[in-house]
């Protein structure tokens, strides 16, 4: 691998650097703010090991508009021979667009001058060098396919002898020397001409028609679909154009091997292939050739909104949000839901969930998504081996009694960094795609594409005048994909993302609303001060109908609902709901447990009144009729004082099956049915029976929504919930809180003035993406076998930086663990909310995961490191 400190990027950016003054300087922190993370900057040089890492370079060009992308696949393209002046020169813009453009792209880390002293002098004429990593993301720039420098070392040496020996050049010894010769003479346009004189008609009508055909590709239609991290090419298959040699004669095909027009690439696998280089094409192509240069942002289409009413339809809809994840998550507290084989919650369940609720489909999967992303649902231990139940976690208890703003702030924070698009439901394979799916999240690097959609939308809305609303999805999807190309299809996203950023009160009416702008603070209270003004404020009490209704005007708490859920049915929710006691819900009730004492104690508590005379003479009248009848096992046996109501049981059609008999004049007894199936028939033929257990006594059982088998939750299980103040926020403004303030650390780098407390350059962070600066692309993440720092506290201050959901006094753990590679258990979260233990020993950990050998099997365990919420000394 290449050392930072020779590679020649680094060099010539460090010498960059050292002209850049402390404004220029905050102004690049500010544009890559991940390369000033925890870690104090320790000089110039670090700076520029960091800007050219690939995971870094990767994440800029993600939120890189297109002139930048189409400038920089120019400067790629053009390779040593790229100047502003031929960049300019090549492009459909004017000279002034291309260097606004240039100066982006310098402001970034993106590009810069090889020589500055020549770039101070006179910029146009000064050539450009990209990263290595920007060379190796865009490795077919313009459809021109790889240079020489990527070809040429998978050539033969009798191959490369032959080149120089029909070029009439001498054949050096070395192959070292051999492989520069060959390159050099390919980058030189007179040399590639030269040899095109000596072609034979059909080899010069050939090339220069593949020439053509190259240059025909426009950036704008191609560059996405050339950018695929997910299929990384390898040196010797690097999007380069296939010569079409087949169609010459055997003739001329062995002579435009020989002459170098062509270079044979033999593939690992031993199969070969001829590719045309980039610099051939650029040789043959038609000097006035431009592509094309669009500097111009796509206006989304608006119309005048009123400023009050975007508030007031964001407060309502937001209103509604919450209200309809309270019930969602509660529903899913009290049954859990079946999921599919595959894992997530199908089309047939989520609708059954939404009626169950009352609320709409496409609220019921967004509270899923979001509540399983927020660790409040996740699957059952039978979703490992078979389908399973998505149920509720012990966080979602302690999360219902936080207050509506709370709960708001929380979600909204969710929705920023969840890596899906909760509301897309059909995926790129047509299939409709199941609500709390399992998927592997869309992402780059560290960062995650919807995030990066999401944020470039609410920056186009925030950028819009206060009393102005956009009228069509599709345009805002037009300048999002403009702003971030590269960032994932913001035509089958935006629309989407729009309607969840409405159900969140973040856009209402096409326009930003105050929280919407509040999440560019970055500040979680300031976000949840301005949901404050959003949400009505939690209620307690209740409004007691003579109409047997229930109503709560505003959010009801966590208690309240946990009373009416139990003792009636809820009819309404949203800025006022509902409940009516029926006398299903209170058979319900007494079957669950309740006293008519208990009952009317619970409303006079929470409606500081009296209780309505219907209301209190119907829980009177159902008590008096329940448990007049109680089952106990024989199979099953009923004993009743009501010899009347003994002779109905008996004599009812619709139990017939239980095949009951008499045998006192006070008892009948099932010889078919067990107690369970007895109690089920009785009450759905409209009876009310009580259950007694073995002893005679009447079965008791209390159902509270959000707390799951096993009662309170242990000290050590209890999440912290002021954590999750502000999560995830920053996300959208791409920047973070740091102990050292940018234009601080600018004018510290300036001065040369070294961190406190470090005395030598932190090692290169391994690269998730590739090796570092190494120039070749790696299957496998690299773990790191040592601090990056000097020291254990920079050690700790990496890991948090890296895995936020761990404690400060976690990440002390897990530093000590990898230092010594002694014994850990590892609780992290499963994509779907899931909360795991894993132990292992012989912990390394680099920005993407955690890696280590299992204790149980010695097999070798790799967990993202941002599923880590806790790490324990075994």
């Amino acid at each position: 691998m290449t050392s930072p400190a020779a590679d020649p990027a680094v060099s010539s950016l460090h010498d960059h650097l050292r002209t850049l003054d402390s404004g220029a300087l905050e102004e690049l922190l500010l544009r890559r703010p991940d390369v000033n993370d925890d870690v104090p900057l320790f000089d110039l040089e670090d700076l520029a090991a960091r800007l050219l890492q690939p995971s870094s370079v990767g994440e800029v060009l993600l939120q890189s508009d297109l002139a930048q992308l189409q400038v920089l696949e120019v400067v790629v393209a053009l390779g040593h021979a790229a100047t502003e002046q031929e960049v300019a020169h090549r492009m459909s813009g004017t000279a002034e667009q291309v260097a606004d453009v240039v100066d982006r792209l310098v402001a970034g880390g993106l590009a810069w001058p090889l020589d500055p002293t020549v770039w101070l002098r006179d910029r146009a004429t000064a050539p450009l060098v990209t990263a290595p990593a920007v060379l190796m993301l865009l490795a077919n720039p313009l459809g021109l396919g790889a240079e020489a420098g990527r070809l040429v070392p998978s050539v033969d040496t009798t191959t490369l002898r032959a080149i120089l020996t029909t070029w009439q050049v001498a054949v050096p010894r070395k192959n070292e020397d051999l492989l520069v010769a060959v390159r050099d003479g390919i980058n030189s346009p007179d040399q590639v001409r030269r040899v095109l004189a000596d072609a034979p008609d059909a080899v010069l009508r050939h090339m220069l028609r593949m020439s053509g055909l190259a240059l025909t590709e426009g950036l704008s239609e191609t560059l996405p679909e050339r950018f695929n991290p997910e299929d990384r090419p390898g040196p010797w298959k690097v999007g380069a154009i296939l010569s079409g040699i087949e169609s010459l004669s055997r003739a001329d095909a062995a002579w435009v091997l020989r002459s170098g027009l062509v270079l044979p690439v033999r593939s690992v696998y031993g199969s070969q292939q001829a590719f045309i280089p980039r610099e051939v094409i650029l040789a043959l192509a038609d000097p006035d050739a431009v592509v094309p240069l669009d500097v111009v942002l796509p206006r989304p289409m608006t119309a005048p909104v009123a400023p009050e009413q975007v508030e007031r339809t964001a407060a309502a809809a937001l209103t509604e949000t919450l209200s309809a994840v309270m019930s969602v998550l509660e529903q899913v507290a009290r049954t859990p839901v079946p999921l599919l084989k595959a894992g997530g919650v199908g089309v047939r369940e989520l609708t059954r969930l939404a009626k169950r609720t009352g609320v709409s489909a496409e609220l019921a999967r967004f509270a899923l998504d979001l509540a399983a992303y927020g660790e409040l649902v996740a699957y059952d231990d039978e979703a490992q081996h078979d389908a399973g139940h998505l149920e509720a976690t012990p966080y979602l208890d302690p999360w219902r009694r936080r207050t509506p703003a709370e709960r708001a702030t929380d979600l909204v924070a969710w929705w920023l960094e969840i890596p899906i698009v909760p509301l897309r439901t059909v995926g790129h394979d047509g299939k409709t795609l199941p609500a709390a799916r399992p998927d592997r999240p869309q992402s780059y690097g560290s960062i995650e594409l919807p995030a990066v959609l999401r944020g470039v939308t609410m920056a186009m809305l925030r950028a819009l005048p206060d009393d102005a609303g956009v009228t069509s999805a599709e345009s805002l999807a037009d300048a999002v994909a403009w702003a971030s190309p590269l960032a994932g299809d913001a035509h089958a996203v935006v629309p989407h993302l729009v309607t969840e950023a409405e159900h969140l009160g973040l856009v209402a009416l096409g326009a930003q609303t105050d929280l919407g702008r509040s999440l560019s603070t970055g500040d979680g209270s300031r976000v949840r001060d301005t949901a404050e003004s959003f949400v009505p404020s939690e209620q307690g009490s209740v409004l007691l109908g003579s109409d047997l209704t229930a109503m709560v005007t505003g959010s009801p708490s966590a208690a309240l609902v946990d009373v009416l859920d139990a003792i009636a049915g809820r009819e309404a929710r949203g800025v006022a709901s509902t409940w009516r006691l029926t006398p299903e819900s209170l058979r319900q009730a007494f079957d669950d447990g309740w006293a008519a004492d208990t009952i009317r104690s619970a409303l006079h508590e929470v409606s500081g009144g009296k209780i309505p005379q219907a209301m209190d003479y119907l829980i009177g009248d159902v008590a008096r009729r329940h448990g007049r009848a109680a089952v106990a096992p024989a199979l099953a046996v009923i004993t009743s004082d009501d010899l009347a109501l003994l002779a109905e049981i008996l004599a009812h059609k619709a139990l017939k099956k239980l095949g009951l008999r008499a045998v006192a004049p006070t008892v009948l007894v099932s010889a078919a049915q067990g107690r369970e199936g007895v109690l089920a028939a009785l009450r759905a033929a409209g009876f009310m029976p009580i259950s007694h257990d073995d002893a005679g006594e009447p079965v008791v059982s209390v159902a509270r929504a959000g707390i799951p088998a096993g009662g309170e939750l242990a000290a050590s299980d209890s999440l912290d919930l002021a954590g999750l103040d502000g999560v995830g926020v920053d996300e959208l403004a791409f920047h973070e809180s740091r102990d050292e303030p940018v234009h601080e650390a600018a004018a510290r780098l300036v001065a040369g003035v070294r961190p406190a407390g470090m005395t030598e350059r932190p090692r290169p962070r391994p690269d998730g993406i590739s090796a570092v600066l190494g120039g070749e692309w790696s299957d496998e993440p690299e773990a790191w076998d040592g601090p990056v720092g000097p020291d254990r506290g920079a050690l700790i201050a990496l890991i948090r930086a890296v895995a936020p959901r761990l404690t400060p006094d976690a990440a002390v753990v897990l530093a000590d663990a990898v230092q010594d590679d002694g014994p850990v258990l590892v609780r992290h979260v499963s994509g779907v909310g899931a909360v795991r233990q894993t132990g292992l020993h012989s912990a390394n950990v680099d920005e993407d995961a955690l890696y280590g050998c299992s204790d149980e099997d010695h097999t070798a365990v790799e967990i993202p490191i941002r599923s880590v919420v806790d790490v324990l000394r075994e």
